[in-house]
């Protein structure tokens, strides 16, 4: 298998999925398995292949295949016997990129999660109090807690809901793999035009 014909593969099935997606055909596989059930489900190969073939509607499907070949083509037209030849360094390229997307997308999920969370209980300490009516009646532990996530969503509200929404929507798409190609692509450009001989200069009289 050369590099062109796995572009052409990757292309194909995510097609494919999407097709099985909008059949609800995927329910039951941890395909599309949102940043919300990370913490109940352990990671696996299926959640990273899950969120790399899959997408959220057929635009993104489109610009993300559209971009996949062009710029696989591009790097087959730099490098031919490198890219062509084997599959094997398009395929490290694209998955490369994919599962560094999929980990830097896990990880600020769980970074900015972990600052409203110590925002939390920051004000839940102070709000408690030692008397023995707030122990006996719950306060600490429950009503203490209510009320400062309510200071906390009120004065982060941006934070919270983009986390929420990030949360709900999960993150799917070959956008990491693409960017990714894309990385590699201008920097064989770039490489071609620092090693191309430069244009002689005429002389005007």
């Amino acid at each position: 298998v050369n590099g062109r014909s796995l572009a052409y593969g990757i292309i194909l099935t995510c097609i494919l999925v999407y097709y099985l997606q909008q059949q609800d055909l995927l329910e039951r596989v941890p395909f599309r398995v949102s940043l919300f059930q990370y913490n109940n489900l352990p990671l696996s190969i299926f959640h990273f292949l899950g969120a790399t073939l899959t997408h959220a509607d057929l635009m993104h499907l489109f610009s993300n295949m559209v971009g996949l070949y062009i710029y696989s083509e591009n790097l087959i037209y730099h490098d031919e016997r490198t890219f062509d030849q084997s599959m094997c360094p398009l395929l490290f390229i694209f998955f490369g990129g994919a599962l560094a997307g999929f980990a830097t997308n896990i990880a600020l999920n769980s970074f900015f999660q972990s600052i409203i969370d110590k925002k939390i209980n920051k004000y839940q300490d102070a709000i408690s109090c030692g008397w023995w009516v707030c122990r006996a009646s719950g306060w600490n532990q429950v009503a203490s807690r209510v009320a400062a996530k309510s200071i906390v969503y009120v004065t982060m509200f941006n934070e919270v809901l983009g986390i929420q929404l990030h949360k709900q929507v999960g993150r799917v798409g070959a956008s990491g793999g693409v960017f990714a190609l894309f990385a590699a692509s201008l920097t064989y450009k770039l490489l071609h035009l620092s090693n191309s001989p430069k244009s002689s200069r005429r002389n005007i009289d």
